[in-house]
């Protein structure tokens, strides 16, 4: 693969801004009732230690993708592991990244018909943000860096609401204790959270399109730290406002207290979470859909970028039929971005051995 056209190349602060979007995506509305179910009162403790784990990893992926600087995850995946399996293996990407689109999707018109446009048909909703996909992603991958850090702007004023007033609500006392449930509630833990950071997969597909690799690992790093350190900031302070038994039986804990709590200057809170919650998870379908679109042209060998742009909508459209009521979307939520989280903890590490024994790839 040669060096990408200017049209398609992206900066590093880009592709940040994109990543970002995609990691923060969805985790944030549930995660901290699934942490405390699994985990308890530990729940902020367990997530500390995940994204270390996560930062660790990221090393890795890194070490990984300076051996191959011009190739795709899916273009040097078959030179490690031969073609089949690595066909397989972009194959397996290509539908996690459709059931991503799908899951998220979903995930956003069931927000807006039941907490905004009350009533209305989510397959509406569904049809047409897959028209706005479909336009976005007809454009260049530079279009879609420059839209990824527009939005990373008017969400980041909305993360304000992530956190809630714990000047008038918190109490420490819900802490505690510390390791109520010993290591086995902390490992219990780390297996029920492991959806709440995917996304870092995409950085395999988008890493030969940025033209400043230099800073390529600066910007992972601050980017994976700035999520991590929302969530847990998110996490923590819902545990300090609500009680342990009534956090684990409240299905989206940020969008409870949104709307029961006063947020000072902000009145409209409704408005200001449709439009924060839109621009994250619309930017999250958009990036996937572009690798989606990425990966087919590269598995398969074929060119013809709108006849795949629309078969990947369609096949988005036609999974959100498959997805039922609020238990369904958390279920296929859960079991998705967890497939693509495993996926980046496991094959970055043997990949890079594999890389490093058989000598593929540029050296260090």
């Amino acid at each position: 693969m040669n060096r990408p056209p200017h049209s398609m190349s992206l900066h590093a602060s880009q592709f940040a801004m994109m990543l970002i979007g995609c990691t923060v995506g969805i985790g944030p509305l549930f995660i901290a009732r699934i942490a405390t179910v699994a985990s308890g009162r530990d729940a902020w403790i367990v997530f500390l230690i995940y994204l270390a784990i996560i930062l660790c990893n990221s090393l890795i992926m890194v070490q990984l993708a300076k051996r191959f600087p011009k190739q795709t995850f899916v273009q040097y995946v078959p030179e490690l592991v031969g073609t089949w399996i690595g066909k397989c293996i972009g194959f397996i990407l290509i539908v996690l990244g459709i059931l991503t689109i799908a899951v998220t999707m979903k995930i956003l018109s069931y927000i807006i018909a039941t907490y905004v446009l009350l009533k209305t048909p989510m397959d509406m909703f569904n049809v047409i943000i897959l028209m706005l996909l479909i336009y976005l992603v007809m454009f260049d991958l530079r279009v879609m860096g420059r839209l990824a850090t527009g939005l990373f702007f008017v969400s980041f004023l909305f993360s304000y609401f992530y956190i809630p007033p714990v000047n008038d609500y918190g109490n420490v006392l819900l802490l505690m204790p510390f390791f109520e449930n010993g290591w086995q509630g902390i490992w219990k833990g780390l297996g029920a959270i492991l959806f709440s950071l995917s996304g870092l997969e995409l950085f395999l597909t988008y890493y030969p399109y940025v033209d400043d690799k230099r800073n390529m690992r600066k910007y992972f790093i601050w980017s994976i730290l700035f999520v991590g350190l929302l969530f847990e900031i998110s996490l923590f302070t819902q545990q300090l406002v609500y009680p342990l038994k009534y956090l684990a039986h409240l299905w989206a804990p940020s969008i409870h207290y949104i709307s029961i709590v006063e947020f000072p200057v902000f009145e409209r809170t409704d408005a200001i979470f449709t439009i924060f919650w839109f621009t994250v998870l619309f930017k999250t379908a958009a990036v996937y859909m572009y690798h989606s679109v990425i990966s087919i042209q590269q598995v398969f060998q074929v060119h013809q970028k709108r006849i795949i742009v629309f078969l990947v909508a369609v096949l988005g459209f036609a999974v959100t039929k498959m997805i039922g009521n609020a238990a369904d979307i958390e279920k296929w939520m859960i079991y998705v971005l967890t497939a693509n989280v495993g996926l980046s903890l496991i094959l970055p590490s043997l990949l890079l051995m594999i890389a490093k024994f058989r000598r593929k790839g540029l050296a260090g």
